[in-house]
């Protein structure tokens, strides 16, 4: 589900607009983009017209129009999330969704008066509403928000950690009661957690205590997949706490808690690594997220060998694999804010063909281990592909050898440091490559040179003569002889 669901139809297009600019580098053809949204000429100056009156643009920034180019102002402390989250504030869907946070149930009555609507627009928004929260298996019916509890209250830890990174409000400041939990927390599980995970255990804290007012929850398959849980080290120790926080509660409802509170705990990047290996070498093999956890990762080794991963690469793929696989075992649906279809090409580009096809099998596993069949309503299925790719994309980096590269330019002409400095911006940004300026007692492994002559260089290192300064042909082809000797490198 995009966060963008949530808003009226005319911030959506506003939105479409903002991310296709964001999207194509800050300027775009007026015609093309024109066509992209789909409005008529003068429904889009009007819509370009309103963007430009957010109050983000009104000191300085926006968007300008000229015959033939649309071009994007971004003030340098505004981005697109900021803005989003304005967006999403003021929507009469967010507001429902509030709403149904701090009071569990609705009339309509009240409703309509709280929000200022007429029934007609509350019904058809929450129909609008219905539709978007079916990937999460939760609905709004007979006045309150039905659902497993684990999802309602995962579905609103997304939604506000997005308004807490992007807006200061009740939901990311820790009360008294909230500190003394997470100071006693420390203590039981003998960590200490950073700013980062304060937020979001304080985050889950606030969404728990408004909705433990809610009378009909219901946990039947939280209790099902935590079956093989409850002798677990990591869950007693919740558990034992959450005894003593929730002490005026029935007893099945502290169990239902401790469950929850665990599956967040395992699930969203609360422990730094050393803590989290501690727990991963230490819970059984048997749990089936950490039978998914051997499967990846053991699949992921396998297509590196016979290169060995360090220790700590080790380590820190493990941490993101099974934060990666707790989250798609406990879970259903994903609230998006970036473009993922953008991202996944991105880190494709990045990972080449033989990863793109280990993508696809890392996860078949880890859904062949749950018995899940891949379902493309799912937002999770494929933002855990595009997670998956980002892993690869860490270990290709943590392990490629650099390449050494040197510029020997025999003339000193005035022309030679500037082609210098455009030979960094060009090839720096290549991922291993490092670049300077040749030095006689260094071996390097490929030299880029203007003289024909031979050299006895150190090492008789792979030479690249230049043809032309400021060449495109030259710098394409670096790069290309660049791409072959990390291939044979690694």
């Amino acid at each position: 589900m995009k966060v963008d669901q949530l808003l009226e139809k005319k911030e959506q297009l506003q939105v479409k607009i903002l991310r296709s600019l964001i999207l194509n580098g800050g300027s775009m053809p007026l015609n093309l983009l024109r066509a992209e949204i789909g409005l008529s000429k003068s429904g889009f100056d009007q819509y370009i017209e309103e963007i430009n009156h957010l109050h983000v643009f009104r000191v300085r920034g926006g968007i300008t129009v000229d015959a033939v180019k649309i071009t994007l102002h971004l003030p340098e402390e505004v981005n697109f999330e900021s803005i989003l989250a304005f967006f999403l504030e003021d929507a009469i869907k967010f507001n429902i969704l509030d709403y149904l946070l701090s009071y569990q149930e609705f009339t309509t009555v009240k409703l309509v008066t709280t929000l200022s609507l007429s029934e007609s627009t509350l019904f058809r928004k929450i129909k609008e509403l219905n539709g978007s929260l079916s990937e999460f298996d939760i609905q709004i019916k007979n006045g309150c928000l039905q659902g497993e509890e684990l999802q309602v209250r995962y579905f609103y830890f997304q939604l506000y950690r997005f308004l807490i990174k992007n807006k200061a409000n009740d939901y990311s400041f820790a009360d008294s009661q909230n500190q003394r939990f997470i100071r006693e927390l420390e203590k039981k599980l003998k960590t200490t957690f950073n700013e980062s995970a304060e937020k979001k255990i304080n985050c889950w804290l606030t969404i728990t205590k408004k909705r433990l007012n809610n009378k009909k929850t219901n946990t039947v398959k939280l209790q099902e997949k935590m079956t093989s849980y409850l002798a677990d080290s990591l869950y007693q120790q919740v558990s034992s706490l959450m005894q003593d926080y929730f002490s005026y509660l029935p007893t099945e409802s502290i169990q239902a808690e401790s469950m929850m509170f665990y599956v967040f705990l395992v699930s969203f990047s609360l422990f730094d690594e050393e803590r989290f290996y501690e727990y991963d070498i230490s819970r059984s093999k048997k749990l089936p997220t950490a039978m998914m956890d051997v499967f990846v990762r053991e699949t992921i080794l396998l297509h590196y060998r016979p290169r060995r991963l360090s220790i700590q690469l080790e380590k820190k793929v493990g941490y993101q694999v099974s934060h990666i696989n707790s989250q798609l075992y406990f879970f259903k649906g994903k609230l998006e804010v970036y473009h993922r279809q953008n991202m996944l090409e991105r880190q494709k580009l990045l990972l080449g063909n033989t990863l793109v096809t280990l993508l696809d099998r890392l996860l078949n596993l880890a859904l062949d281990q749950i018995h899940q069949p891949y379902h493309s309503q799912n937002t999770l299925h494929d933002t855990t592909l595009l997670r998956y790719a980002s892993v690869l994309s860490m270990i290709d980096f943590l392990m490629t050898k650099t390449i050494k590269v040197a510029i020997d330019f025999e003339e000193k002409a005035s022309y030679c440091e500037p082609f210098y400095q455009l030979l960094l911006i060009e090839l720096r940004p290549m991922i291993g490559v490092e670049l300077e300026l040749y030095q006689k007692n260094k071996s390097y492994d490929l030299i880029l040179t203007t003289s024909l002559v031979e050299k006895k260089y150190s090492g008789l290192p792979q030479t690249y003569c230049l043809s032309e300064f400021y060449s495109e042909y030259d710098i394409y082809q670096v790069k290309e002889v660049l791409k072959k000797m990390r291939i044979s490198k690694n």
